[in-house]
């Protein structure tokens, strides 16, 4: 076996006995895992949603965790693949719509 891997993670017997610490984050991305910088507020509220991709125009019904002026979490079928930062349009189910939402001006 070679000594001179094509990979930078360290082989031979000293890594053996103790496996080496990889740092989880970057130096850049510890400063950002640590504050919460966020500008909107997010609520707790569940309610029914469809996802709507503008590309292909499926349609996928979902289920929120919390919503922000600025987004949306939400749960999706198993399987489908839906992951972070992926676009979609947002259509808020008409069931209970006055429970979550009122007609009032907001600071801009």
């Amino acid at each position: 076996m070679s000594m001179n891997p094509p990979t930078p993670i360290p082989l031979g017997s000293p890594h053996i006995a103790e496996p080496p610490m990889f740092p989880r984050f970057g130096y850049k991305d510890i400063e950002r895992a640590s504050r919460n910088r966020r500008n909107y507020l997010r609520r707790n509220m569940t309610c029914e949603i469809f996802l709507v991709d503008r590309q292909t125009n499926n349609v996928l019904r979902c289920r929120t965790s919390d919503i922000s002026d600025a987004g949306v979490r939400a749960t999706g079928p198993i399987g489908y693949g839906l992951a972070v930062g992926q676009r979609y349009e947002v259509r808020i189910a008409s069931g209970g719509i006055d429970r979550i939402a009122s007609a009032e001006m907001v600071p801009s």
